[in-house]
C-alpha cells in the first residue's frame, strides 16, 4: 500500500519525503525477512528427523491437487474396483507361475525369547502421544483432532482406558478397523488420467492410530532388547535412518572404487508391497521368528482381521469391501509389519555372501567386481536373485522384474574399465542404468550424489 501511495504522491512531494519513505520500506522488508528467517530457524531447531523431513517436503514439493481421470463416471467405486482387482490379479499371476527351487535351502528360524502381552500405559504417556501426533482429520472421527487436543483434559481418561483395554484384552474394536482410502498420485509428474498412477492411502481414525502408536514402540523395544530385529533394516531403529543406510552403502562402494574395482548396485522393486502381505504368513512369522505369543499375538491377529475399506473421491463414497490381505498404507504398524514380513530375505543375502541394506520396503544389494573373480561375483548375485524370487513366490510377494534396476559403478578417474555385465533375474535381463534414485538421492555411475 505504501508503494502504491508512493506512486500517487511522487509528483506532489519533494525528494526528502521520498527518501524517508524508501528508508522506511527498506527497514520494513529487512525486518520482515529477519522475522521469516527467525521463524524457520525456530521451526526446525528442535524437531526430530521425521518431522524435519515432513516440513521440508511441505515446503518443496508443492501443493497436491485432487486431479482424477476425467473418463471416470463414478470415481469412488471405480477406484475401489481398480485397487481390489490389482491385488487380485497379482495373486492370480503368482498362482500361475511355476514353483522355483532355491539354490540354497535355509532352515526355519526359531526364537528363544517371547513377547506375550503389552504393558498398560498411563494418562501422562497418552497425553504425550496425542500432543505429538500430527493434527490430521479423518471423517470417521467423531470430533476433529485439533478440537480433541484442545479438550484433551476432558477425554484423556476414556482414551487411556480404550487403549489399555484394547491392548490388554488382545482385541482391536471392529469400529476402529475401517479405512477411508484416498487415491493419491505416486509422483506429481505421473499422468493423472491413468489409474495406475495412483496408490491407495488409508485415512484411519485418530484413536486407532493412537493405539498403534502405543503398540509399536513396545514391540520395537522387545525386538531390540532381544537382538532379533532385522540386522540390515534401517527403518524403526534408534540412531538409524535413510542417511545411515546411504552412508553404509556409499562407504563400502567408494572403498571398492578407490581400490580400483568396479561394483554393481541392484535396487529391488516389489509390486504393491504393502497391499500383498498375507495375514496368516505374517502372523506365523511373528510367532515363530520373533516369539510373539499370548495376548500380544491375539491383538495383532485382531488388528489384521475383519478390516474394511472404502474410497471417497470428490465427496462421493464407494461401497465398503473387506481387506483380505495387506496392511493399510498410512497406518503406524504397516511399515513395521512389512519389515518383519520380509526379514527372511536377510538369511538369503547372508547365505550367498551378498552385501545388502534395507529401509522399509526399499531393498538394495551390491557386489564388488574384482578382476580375478568378477564372473564368480555375478554368478553369486544371480543365484541370490533366483532365491529371492523363489522366496517371494512362496510368501505371496511380487518381485517386479521389469522395474528392478541396477547401476554399474566405476571410478571417474579410471582410464579404462570392463563393459557393464549382464545380470538376469529369472529370464529377465536387469536394466543397467547410468543414474538411479536411491532413498531420495540421485546416484550416478561414478558414485557422485545429488539430493
Amino acid at each position: 500500500r505504501l508503494r502504491q501511495r508512493k506512486g500517487v504522491m511522487k509528483g506532489n512531494i519533494d525528494l526528502l519525503v521520498l527518501k524517508l519513505i524508501n528508508r522506511f520500506l527498506d527497514g520494513y522488508y529487512r525486518r520482515l525477512n529477519d522475522a521469516k528467517t527467525s521463524y524457520h530457524r525456530n521451526r526446525f531447531s528442535n524437531v526430530d528427523q521425521q518431522s524435519l523431513f515432513r516440513e521440508v517436503e511441505k515446503m518443496t514439493s508443492g501443493k497436491r491437487t485432487n486431479i482424477f481421470p476425467s473418463s471416470l463416471v463414478d470415481p469412488a467405486d471405480q477406484f475401489l474396483t481398480y485397487f481390489n482387482d490389482k491385488i487380485r490379479n497379482l495373486h492370480s499371476k503368482l498362482c500361475e507361475l511355476p514353483v522355483l527351487e532355491p539354490n540354497i535351502y535355509l532352515p526355519p528360524c526359531t526364537c528363544s525369547s517371547s513377547f506375550s502381552s503389552f504393558l498398560p500405559v498411563t494418562e501422562t504417556y497418552i497425553k504425550q502421544i496425542v500432543l505429538k501426533s500430527p493434527t490430521k482429520f479423518c471423517e470417521l472421527d467423531p470430533i476433529q483432532t485439533v478440537v480433541l487436543k484442545q479438550c484433551l483434559h476432558v477425554v484423556l481418561t476414556p482414551i487411556t482406558n480404550i487403549v489399555n483395554l484394547s491392548l490388554g484384552g488382545g482385541s482391536m474394536p471392529d469400529a476402529l478397523k475401517v479405512s477411508q482410502l484416498a487415491p493419491v498420485l505416486k509422483k506429481i509428474s505421473m499422468d493423472p488420467e491413468d489409474m495406475s498412477s495412483f496408490r491407495p492411502i488409508s485415512n484411519l481414525q485418530f484413536i486407532s492410530k493412537t493405539i498403534e502408536r502405543v503398540a509399536s514402540p513396545q514391540l520395537i523395544d522387545y525386538l531390540m532388547e532381544n537382538k532379533i530385529y532385522p540386522n540390515l533394516q534401517s527403518a524403526f531403529r534408534k540412531g538409524y535412518s535413510t542417511e545411515t543406510a546411504l552412508l553404509r552403502v556409499q562407504n563400502d562402494l567408494l572403498e571398492a572404487l578407490d581400490s580400483g574395482h568396479q561394483a554393481l548396485l541392484v535396487m529391488l522393486d516389489f509390486s504393491a508391497a504393502f497391499d500383498t502381505i498375507d495375514h496368516q504368513i505374517l502372523l506365523g512369522r511373528l510367532k515363530s521368528r520373533f516369539g510373539i505369543c499370548g495376548t500380544a499375538l491375539s491383538w495383532f491377529r485382531s488388528y489384521l482381521t475383519s478390516r474394511t475399506q472404502y474410497v471417497k473421491v470428490n465427496g462421493k463414497t464407494s461401497a465398503s469391501t473387506p481387506l483380505l490381505q495387506g496392511v493399510p498404507q498410512g497406518s503406524v504398524l504397516g511399515p513395521l509389519f512389512f519389515s518383519l514380513y520380509v526379514s527372511p530375505l536377510e538369511d538369503i543375502f547372508t547365505a550367498h555372501d551378498i552385501d545388502a541394506m534395507i529401509y522399509a520396503d526399499d531393498t538394495q544389494l551390491y557386489i564388488i567386481l574384482k578382476k580375478h573373480d568378477s564372473d564368480t561375483a555375478i554368478q553369486r548375485l544371480e543365484h541370490c536373485l533366483h532365491d529371492i524370487q523363489a522366496w517371494c513366490l512362496q510368501n505371496k510377494l511380487v518381485l517386479n522384474d521389469g522395474k528392478t534396476e541396477a547401476i554399474y559403478l566405476h571410478s571417474a578417474y579410471a582410464k579404462s574399465y570392463p563393459a557393464p555385465p549382464s545380470v538376469y533375474i529369472g529370464d529377465s535381463l536387469i536394466k543397467i542404468k547410468t543414474e538411479v534414485r536411491d532413498l531420495g538421492a540421485i546416484v550416478d555411475e561414478n558414485l557422485s550424489e545429488e539430493s
